[in-house]
């Protein structure tokens, strides 16, 4: 069987023919994949084809041309595994809705692939380079200073220590300084300012309730603490029992944070340092959440059961919304440079994690790449750079960074919402 789609000067990046087999042809030019099948491109020779229609900024390219024009190879030329006609029809449809924007994969340094997400249309977003840090042990919650020079983790399974225990890495000296040096589990922190930091840790509450309370249960308590200019003297800010973590100052009061509790009532609470006073800001199991500074809002990533679902808290009008989140099974989300637009990781596979990017207001997305593992945390800076991720993968945990796209990440179309 063999379908074959001609594809013109408006269509594609060189003129030729989609053939769809099932079976791999013996001749080849290029190789890719698309989600479990793979493509195999042949080019034939440029032919001249009236196409005056609209002003298309794309032009033909010969193949030697391809890698200079378009680095990523974009595909056209045969698929196979389509041995049933569901999936045939499936790919039909997929080229259809725009095979040039929206169906191609590459690999990544890190051994994961760049892909879009099937149905969507969006631009090519360059692969960017995975750097590990090539830090000792495991790392996880990575989150940027102010100024984007520092990066603060949480750091464990070292010969100095097994436990939990806070960093700060000099991104420009390449030097990490160990923060903590807890009895306990320290954990989540982040910037109060370029020199002071948040964090949680349970050593008081070990002291507290030795007595009363099984490991099981002090695993799960910790108190927020804050460290300013790397002072011997901590200030502990919060003293209920049970777990509060993940605070966030507030950027527009210098006395307030927000933070994560799991009792008495499960939810997200803002707590003035001066006066101790604790205000409950929305009800719920989160799992995480950051500051929107364009929305004035809180975006939280709350659990309900085995799945998930995105919450906006204005912070303005106290109304609590559910956005129309792309995905039930939503890993990680963080903020970006560009205003309006959020940082996504979803599972893609059993083994990999897909990194998108979201517009709430519009519903519109961005697939950007995808990574092998399971992506536990995502940071991005204030300005453009790097995203700092944290990647379950092989039973480990690391830390690693990712160039950002050097354009602003758009959009043409938006998907129904999971929850519509």
């Amino acid at each position: 069987m063999k379908i074959t789609i001609r594809l013109f000067k408006g269509q594609w990046l060189f003129p030729g023919e989609i053939s769809l087999k099932s079976q791999k042809p013996k001749k080849f030019d290029i190789r890719h994949s698309i989600t479990h099948h793979d493509i195999f491109i042949q080019i034939a020779a440029p032919q001249k084809i009236n196409n005056n229609k609209g002003n298309s900024p794309l032009r033909w390219v010969r193949l030697d041309e391809i890698k200079k024009v378009n680095p990523t190879n974009l595909v056209s030329k045969v698929l196979f595994h389509a041995q049933k006609s569901l999936a045939l029809m499936m790919l039909i449809s997929t080229l259809g809705l725009g095979f040039l924007v929206g169906c191609a994969t590459k690999p990544s340094p890190s051994g994961g692939t760049v892909s879009t997400k099937s149905g969507l249309s969006s631009p090519d977003l360059p692969n960017p380079s995975l750097m590990n840090l090539n830090l000792s042990g495991q790392q996880t919650s990575p989150q940027y200073s102010p100024s984007g020079e520092k990066l603060i983790f949480v750091a464990w399974d070292r010969s100095s220590h097994q436990n939990r225990q806070v960093y700060e890495f000099d991104l420009t000296l390449k030097k990490e300084t160990r923060l903590t040096f807890q009895d306990g589990l320290a954990k989540t922190p982040s910037y109060w300012n370029e020199n002071s930091i948040i964090y949680s840790s349970n050593t008081d509450e070990i002291k507290e309730r030795f007595f009363t309370a099984n490991q099981s249960e002090l695993d799960q308590s910790s108190d927020i603490y804050l460290n300013e200019n790397n002072v011997e003297e901590i200030a502990r800010l919060t003293t209920r029992p049970g777990l509060d973590e993940l605070g966030l100052k507030d950027p527009w009061s210098k006395d307030r944070l927000f933070f994560v509790s799991k009792s008495p009532i499960p939810g997200i609470y803002s707590l003035d340092i001066g006066t101790s006073g604790r205000v409950l800001l929305a009800k719920g199991h989160f799992e995480s959440f950051f500051i929107h500074k364009g929305l004035r809002s809180l975006i939280a990533l709350e659990l309900i059961g085995p799945r998930t679902r995105l919450v906006q808290i204005d912070l303005k009008s106290k109304k609590i919304s559910h956005l129309p989140a792309p995905s039930d099974s939503v890993f990680a989300v963080s903020a970006t440079p560009w205003e309006g637009l959020v940082l996504i990781a979803e599972p893609a596979s059993p083994s990999e994690s897909q990194i998108i990017f979201w517009n709430p207001q519009t519903n519109c997305l961005t697939p950007w790449l995808r990574l092998r593992g399971r992506v536990t945390n995502l940071q991005a800076p204030e300005r453009n750079g790097q995203f700092a991720v944290s990647i379950v993968k092989d039973q480990t945990e690391g830390i690693f960074l990712l160039e950002s796209p050097a354009q602003t990440p758009t959009c043409v179309n938006a998907p129904q919402s999971r929850y519509d």
